[in-house]
């Protein structure tokens, strides 16, 4: 075999990257939506190769693109970044090794109008520690140019989160933990045109590691991170800071108003906190979600649709049988939750589902991807109604 295999319900081999499209069938009511598996295609990175999905996008055709790191024996981890379309059909398969021929770890993927890929991570420099690496590939997976960024301390500059945008003039925005001046590490937001060439660099100390990013229609960048949420504008220059306390992921509607998840606690437990902002950083409003497990559930992507629904999905304590899910909430503009879907994969020897991205298509559908058991890895798509 080629190491492509395409299965339904049954696994003869351990996979190293997976994807699993799932469809739900349920009313759209506050419930657990129940999802059956349409197919599976499983990707090896070749003998003694072990592989991570990290990041996803979905094109306006219905293509899936994963990202992530796989292990060469010669050149240590690579990314690798897979294209597949509607049917699970892979189409192609890149992979970047970067010039320390050492670790390289992708973690952030987007699109461009015209179908182009862009990938981000950390990426072994020779001489200057982990880089920032921002790779781009044309719609055949060619790759066009990388453009590495090394901050100036000249220490490690890395990203460890799906902190990657593009907007609508093709300009590439990358936001990460860079070591500055007296070796103090802080957000550094990197802004690249189309062709690579590096335009600017804003360095925040408030944000924060940075854990997510969301771009306005006047590019201006917002970045939630570890410590606050913060807006800088399409020159680079830093307007507002919203905290104490930032999120995990955040995500703009058509009228500029900011949607951060974050972890919070409800009914005494961790749970899922969704906030929504105005354009000025104020909060309008925050809503929480907690498991049926009265678990942690933890946060780790969000995204809002056309209509200012606001989808959010993380991992969740079902119970000790299936330990953590995926659970993903839908939100209508006002905060009121829509529904809840929830996955629990195959509980081969290990039982926790953990998500680590989540995208939407053109028509409204959900898709979630992560890890589903052991090792495997699971990309569950949802329709509009959960």
């Amino acid at each position: 075999m080629d190491g492509n295999t395409f299965l339904v319900y049954e696994s003869v081999m351990r996979p190293l990257l997976l994807i699993v499209l799932c469809a739900a069938f349920l009313r759209v009511i506050p419930s657990f939506a129940q999802v059956q598996e349409a197919w599976v295609a499983r990707y090896s990175g070749g003998a003694g190769s072990t592989s991570s999905a990290n990041a996803l996008a979905v094109d306006s055709a219905g293509n899936a693109y994963v990202t992530g790191s796989s292990y060469d024996p010669t050149n240590n981890n690579d990314y690798v970044t897979v294209k597949y379309d509607t049917e699970g059909k892979q189409l192609w398969i890149a992979r970047y090794n970067g010039p320390g021929h050492d670790d390289d770890d992708a973690r952030g993927i987007a699109l461009d109008t015209a179908g182009n890929v862009y990938v981000t991570g950390s990426s072994r420099g020779t001489g200057t520690n982990y880089d920032y690496a921002t790779v781009k590939y044309d719609p055949k997976g060619n790759q066009l140019w990388a453009a590495r960024y090394n901050g100036p301390g000249n220490g490690d500059d890395v990203v460890r989160h799906p902190t990657l945008a593009v907007d609508s003039a093709g300009n590439i925005y990358v936001a990460g933990s860079s070591t500055g001046a007296g070796n103090v590490t802080e957000c550094a937001i990197v802004k690249y045109a189309s062709d690579g060439t590096q335009l600017w660099v804003a360095r925040s100390p408030d944000a924060g590691e940075p854990l997510g990013i969301a771009l306005d229609n006047a590019s201006n960048v917002y970045v939630t991170g570890s410590s606050a949420t913060i807006k800088i504008d399409a020159n680079g220059n830093q307007r507002w800071v919203a905290g104490p306390g930032g999120g995990v992921a955040l995500a703009l509607d058509s009228t500029g108003d900011v949607y951060v998840a974050s972890v919070g606690v409800a009914a005494g437990s961790v749970a899922f906190k969704t906030a929504k902002y105005d354009a000025n950083g104020n909060e309008l409003w925050a809503v929480y979600y907690n498991g049926p497990g009265s678990g942690e559930d933890r946060p780790v992507a969000i995204a809002v649709d056309s209509a200012s629904h606001i989808y959010v999905t993380g991992e969740s304590y079902g119970s000790f049988i299936t330990g953590s899910d995926y659970a993903t909430v839908k939100y209508d503009a006002n905060g009121n939750q829509l529904w809840v879907a929830r996955y629990d994969g195959a509980r081969v020897s290990f039982p926790n589902d953990l998500p680590a991205a989540m995208a939407l298509d053109g028509a409204g559908n959900v898709y979630v991807t992560g890890a589903s058991g052991s090792n495997d890895y699971g990309t569950v798509k949802y329709d509009p109604n959960g």
